[in-house]
C-alpha cells in the first residue's frame, strides 16, 4: 500500500505541460529572473505553453536550489509528449507527419 501512494505521488510530480512546471515557481518573475530572461518572455512561454530547451540546466539547477522537483527525464518527457502532438493543436490543421517535405528524385535519375 505505501508503494502505491508513492507511485501515485510520483505521477502527480510530473508536468502535464509547460504551464505546470512554470507554476511550480513563486511568480514568473522568480523564474524570469533563475532563466535569465524577461518577464515578457516567461509570459511568452506561459501563452506559447512552451519552454526553450536551452534553459533546461537553468531549470533544473534554479529549481534545485529552490527546493522545487524537476528533472531533466521530465523536461525530456515533455517535449517528447508535445512532439508527437498533431500541428493542429499549435494552431495548424496539419498533421506533423504531412508536413515534411516529400524527398525529390535526383534530376539525373529522370534522363536515365
Amino acid at each position: 500500500m505505501m508503494l502505491d501512494a508513492y507511485y501515485a505521488l510520483r505521477i502527480n510530480l510530473i508536468a502535464m505541460d509547460a504551464r505546470h512546471i512554470i507554476l511550480r515557481w513563486p511568480n514568473r518573475a522568480a523564474l524570469a529572473a533563475d532563466a535569465g530572461r524577461s518577464v515578457i518572455t516567461v509570459h511568452s512561454w506561459w501563452r506559447r505553453n512552451a519552454l526553450p530547451a536551452d534553459i533546461d540546466c537553468l531549470l533544473v539547477e534554479s529549481a534545485r536550489q529552490r527546493g522545487i522537483a524537476l528533472s531533466f527525464e521530465e523536461l525530456a518527457r515533455l517535449r517528447a509528449k508535445r512532439g508527437a502532438e498533431p500541428v493542429e493543436s499549435r494552431g495548424n490543421v496539419e498533421s506533423r507527419a504531412s508536413t515534411e517535405h516529400p524527398s525529390t528524385e535526383h534530376p539525373s535519375s529522370e534522363a536515365a
